[in-house]
Parts: C-alpha cells; structure tokens; sequence
C-alpha cells in the first residue's frame, strides 16, 4: 500500500501492463491525491483506496482493452473525506466489468461518480456503482450517474447504480442513461454539412467531456477520441 502524506497533495498515473493489478492507496489527513488509471491490458485488476479526515481523492480510471474486470473500492473513514471518481469504457469488440463501490464511513462524507460506456463492434459493457451510505453517518453526501452510448445493433451496455443508506440525515441521487446516439442530434449536425462521422465524434465527446476534461492531457485525449 502506497500512503500519500498527510497536508500533500500529489498526481499520479499508473499504466496497467498486466493481466492482474492490486493497487492500494491510503491517503493521509487533509492530503489530497489525484490518481489516473489507463488500462489497455486485457486484466483483472483491483484498486482499493482508504481516506482519511478532511482528505480528497480524484480518481480518473480509463479502459480501453478487450477484457477487463476492475473492482474500485474507496473507504470514506474520516469525517470531510471526498471522492470525486471519473471512469470511462470504450470496447472494441469487448468485454468491460467495471464495479465502483464507495463506503461512506464517516459523517460529512462526500462522493461523486461519473461512469461511461461507449459499446461497439459485438461488446458487451457492465457498469455497476454502488454507495453504502452506513447508519449515523449525516450530513453525508452521494452522487452517482452512468452514461453510455451503443453504437451498433450487436453490442449492450448494462448500468447499474445502486444506493444503501441506512441513515436519514444525507443527501444521495442517482440514475441512468444508455441507448443509441440522439438521432435527431445526428440529423441537425448533418444537415449543417457536418458529416456522420464527425457528427458522431462531436455526440460523442460532449459525453465523455467530464472524464476528458479530468485528464489534463491533450496527448491522451487525442488518443481516445481516435477509438471512436
């Protein structure tokens, strides 16, 4: 287990290049840690991460291989632990697992997720976010959504987002939203002389821009606007 340093605040990205990752983080008392994930391995990995009182975490956790199973586990421990977790799948005739779970622990916790799923080419992408908001912990705060477009007749995205509160003292949302691009989008953007496939590319970037304007990276956002 990597431990990030109580008042730092640090940036880290891990390129997955194994068929099997266990990475552990515990972030310190008013730390702050932002950590970027890239799997392009075909992997089972495990990612769990343990904050502390007042501490922050930005998670950015993108795949991009044709099999991944991830389960992400973050525990809210102290009281003003944050998360703010941004994930995005894109398959390629894949097979993407990606399960979040957030444990609030501690009152005055705070989580937000953002999941996507773009599906083609016969793929088959399961997101499921969970948030256990635990009895007495109030004034907690969670907040979770997941997005996906299917771009062909054979592929499915499944999305799941799931809350448990055992407290009524919190602030918690959810929903859903998968199915195929906005045909009427795609109509309007056409018949301003933009072709189908920069109309889709343009559909298709305002819905990842959350998880792409997490990376800070142009290189990298370049790369996966080039799988699309």
């Amino acid at each position: 287990m990597k431990t990030i340093k109580a008042n730092t605040d640090e940036f880290v990205v891990i390129d997955i290049n194994e068929k099997s990752s266990d990475i552990k983080y515990h972030i310190l008392d008013n730390a702050r840690l932002k950590l970027v994930i890239i799997n392009n391995e075909n992997s089972n990995n495990k990612i769990s991460i343990d904050i502390e009182k007042d501490a922050y975490l930005n998670l950015v956790y993108g795949s991009f291989s044709f099999f991944d199973q991830t389960d992400i586990n973050i525990n809210l421990k102290k009281e003003g632990s944050n998360t703010d977790v941004k994930s995005l799948a894109i398959g390629n005739n894949a097979t993407l697992d990606i399960n979040i779970n957030v444990n609030h622990q501690a009152k005055d916790s705070k989580s937000d997720i953002y999941s996507i799923g773009i599906a083609n080419k016969k793929s088959n992408i399961i997101i499921k976010t969970i948030a256990n908001i635990q009895k007495n912990m109030v004034n907690s705060n969670s907040y979770q959504k997941i997005v996906g477009s299917i771009l062909d007749d054979e592929s499915r995205i499944t999305g799941d987002p799931v809350l448990y509160i055992d407290e009524y003292d919190v602030v918690a949302g959810h929903g859903a939203a998968v199915g195929k691009l906005d045909s009427e989008a795609m109509f309007y953007l056409m018949s301003r002389g933009i072709s189908k496939e920069e109309a889709k590319k343009m559909l298709l970037y305002s819905m990842m821009t959350p998880f792409l304007d997490s990376l800070d990276n142009k290189d990298l956002v370049d790369k996966i606007m080039g799988m699309i």
